[in-house]
């Protein structure tokens, strides 16, 4: 069913490792491991979004995104000293688990798992920032009046979630 497409983007990822091995072809390990990932990723998804296998459905948008995160992580490096792993670590999964609820609406533990995965990605940023509570406040009130809209498509989307 994907193994086809899989292999065939397995052989590309070998042939363009093997061409930056020789020196013929210049790119860093890392972004060709993150456009791997990327297309490894998004062809599982395509193949699999609508099948009913929401394991692989979410590995493979993990897979995805993961790719995406490397290579923003090697386009534009910021550095905290380690602390951005759980930051990252949580708006991938709650990228993921939104997939799965798009992909089964039914089931809306997979809408509040994205939730509580994006709840903690905002609260790991904000102990990466290292705000004052006040500061925090004035962050939240900026944050308010400049996307007051998409916050009341958010809420939107949650009490679409919760509704029986």
């Amino acid at each position: 069913m994907f193994i086809r497409p899989l292999v065939s983007s397995l052989i590309l990822f070998g042939i363009l490792l093997l061409l930056h091995l020789t020196g013929a072809f210049i790119v860093s390990l890392s972004a060709l491991t993150a456009f791997f990932m990327m297309l490894s990723g998004l062809i599982l998804f395509t193949y699999i979004f609508g099948s009913g296998h929401p394991r692989l459905l979410f590995t493979s948008s993990v897979i995805f995104f993961s790719g995406i995160m490397i290579f923003l992580s090697n386009t534009f490096p910021v550095y905290y000293a380690g602390k951005d792993y759980i930051a990252i670590l949580s708006i991938i999964c709650s990228l993921s688990f939104l997939l799965l609820f798009i992909n089964d609406r039914e089931n809306k533990k997979y809408a509040l798992w994205s939730l509580i995965a994006f709840v903690l990605f905002c609260v790991s940023l904000n102990s990466i920032m290292a705000l004052h509570p006040r500061e925090l406040f004035y962050w939240f009130v900026a944050i308010l009046k400049r996307s007051w809209l998409l916050l009341a498509m958010l809420f939107i989307y949650v009490m679409y979630i919760l509704r029986k």
